[in-house]
């Protein structure tokens, strides 16, 4: 009896120790989606807690947002995330969970403790819980960085020819991975343009240089 009294005492021990023999760990969850549209705008209330939560750059987030969108986007003083583009909560809910199990989430143990690192042209998330590592994968056609030519700064002065129209009307040019607004634009305009703003890789505010 007594040492059955003993292995009992041991197995709550190990339990607490362990933290419990079989019982699940909660599975991270994503905050859900707080916008709400304002005009032409869809304001996203709680794009500071989201960043915060995944551990990723919040311009890269943005990028990677915008070029799905196709509209700009500019996060304002207090960490809202502001798209000049009207998208519905569902829709917005399922572009951050594309981005979060594409740059977040580990594909060996399913948590989200990550971090990225750059192995050449490649992007790899390395896992600090299980020490697991995967490449991203990129859309085939796409590049995440820009070559020396194709390199955008602020102030540059290009010609480009409007490929398309965004939701909020402003013409879509692109040169190597930049998406590029161009307001003011029809569709098959070739025009001259100075670039005003650049987040990552990805999305370009400019307007059209009148000669």
């Amino acid at each position: 009896m007594k040492d059955h009294f003993d292995y009992m005492k041991l197995l709550e021990t190990a339990k607490a120790e362990l933290g419990g023999i079989g019982e699940e760990k909660g599975r991270f969850k994503l905050p859900e989606v707080d916008s709400f549209i304002e005009g032409k705008s869809t304001i996203l209330r709680n794009f500071g807690q989201i960043v915060d939560m995944i551990n990723r750059d919040a311009e890269h987030l943005l990028g990677h947002l915008v070029k799905d969108i196709g509209a700009p986007g500019v996060i304002d003083e207090s960490g809202r995330l502001i798209i000049k583009a009207r998208v519905t909560k569902e829709d917005l809910q399922k572009k951050i969970n594309s981005y979060f199990e594409t740059y977040v989430l580990c594909s060996e143990c399913g948590r989200p403790d990550t971090h990225l690192v750059k192995d050449g042209r490649t992007l790899i998330v390395i896992c600090d819980a299980c020490g697991g590592r995967r490449p991203v994968h990129v859309k085939k056609g796409a590049r995440q960085t820009a070559t020396k030519d194709e390199r955008l700064r602020v102030g540059d002065v290009i010609e480009v020819t409007i490929q398309d129209i965004s939701r909020r009307g402003d013409g879509i040019a692109r040169v190597g991975p930049y998406v590029i607004f161009v307001p003011g634009t029809a569709k098959g305009d070739h025009t001259k343009i100075r670039i005003d703003f650049i987040s990552g890789n990805n999305y370009v505010q400019s307007k059209v240089v009148k000669e």
